[in-house]
């Protein structure tokens, strides 16, 4: 919560970057309330909050987002933390909305992505093009086939314009041998 209060007190003017690791559901709650007030620094680019498998759940992050006035509007790349249906669909609101309007890079690694959640956000993308997305990083999850083919199917032509890596491997909701080929073909 000392970074939070940092942050809120605007004793970090110049940050460009914010890593959080270990973040605890506290650092979580403070983080989100800072962008709900909208006291989080306009200069940070960069947000990594960790992506492994004990990394904390930022539903409550995401939310914030969706709900302050201004969003993140500076914001380039967002990575990491678990994500529940809740966040999916208020990150999938926070394209809907322009929250995140220069967001290029989102990297949802290891977050616990499902089908449905992918679906969420590619009907987000299809509502609010995205013209500033160039990568999608969706490594590690619980997706399948069915769901790469309802994220697809959401998208037109001009709601990705500019994605140019789309990143999917090793998803978890396809471990039998059947189900990695269909995962193959369906990409």
């Amino acid at each position: 919560a000392s970074v939070a209060n940092a942050l809120e007190l605007e004793k970090l003017p110049s940050l460009v970057e914010l890593q959080m690791g270990s973040l605890a559901s506290e650092g979580v709650s403070a983080l989100a309330e800072i962008v709900r007030k909208g006291k989080f620094p306009q200069t940070v680019r960069k947000v990594h909050l960790t992506n492994n498998s004990e990394s904390e759940n930022i539903d409550e992050f995401i939310r914030a987002v969706e709900v302050s006035e201004k969003g993140l509007p500076n914001l380039n790349t967002l990575e990491g933390g678990r994500l529940q249906a809740v966040g999916l669909r208020s990150l999938a609101a926070c394209f809907m909305k322009e929250k995140l309007p220069k967001l290029s890079i989102l990297s949802l690694c290891g977050c616990g992505v499902d089908d449905e959640g992918l679906k969420m956000l590619g009907f987000g993308f299809c509502l609010n093009f995205s013209p500033a997305l160039t990568h999608l990083k969706l490594r590690r999850n619980n997706i399948t086939a069915d769901g790469v083919t309802a994220f697809v199917d959401c998208l037109r032509p001009e709601s990705l314009p500019n994605l140019v890596s789309l990143s999917l491997q090793k998803q978890q909701g396809s471990r039998a041998t059947a189900e990695k080929k269909a995962f193959r073909e369906a990409v």
